[in-house]
């Protein structure tokens, strides 16, 4: 039900205030699937305690989780740096170049 209201404040929000909440959003819908999933083997003590937090379980779940480090940023940028340095190690070989260097910039930085 939670999920359920929070999808209808949203429909009376602005185009922008809507677009401003699409990680609350996908975080939402995420952590839903997540305890209907663990729902059947979850303890009904568990679930209750949960269900009694004041602003609601997805909301105590979403604030909670804001409040973790986050890495997608780092993984990201280790993704590219691999890529560039796959790409440049291609060329390189088609080249008959050797090491383009890639690979030291982006070991320092990821």
């Amino acid at each position: 039900m939670e999920l359920q209201l929070f999808r209808e404040s949203l429909f009376k929000e602005s185009e922008d205030v809507v677009y401003g909440s699409s990680y609350k959003i996908e975080v939402f819908v995420n952590l839903y699937e997540i305890l209907a999933g663990l729902s059947d083997g979850m303890a009904e003590e568990t679930m209750e305690n949960i269900m009694q937090e004041g602003s609601g379980m997805l909301e105590t779940l979403y604030q909670g989780w804001l409040k973790r480090e986050d890495s997608f940023y780092a993984e990201l940028e280790e993704y590219v740096c691999s890529m560039l340095v796959e790409k440049e190690a291609w060329k390189g070989k088609k080249a008959g170049k050797g090491d383009s260097g890639y690979g030291k910039e982006c070991d320092t930085a990821a």
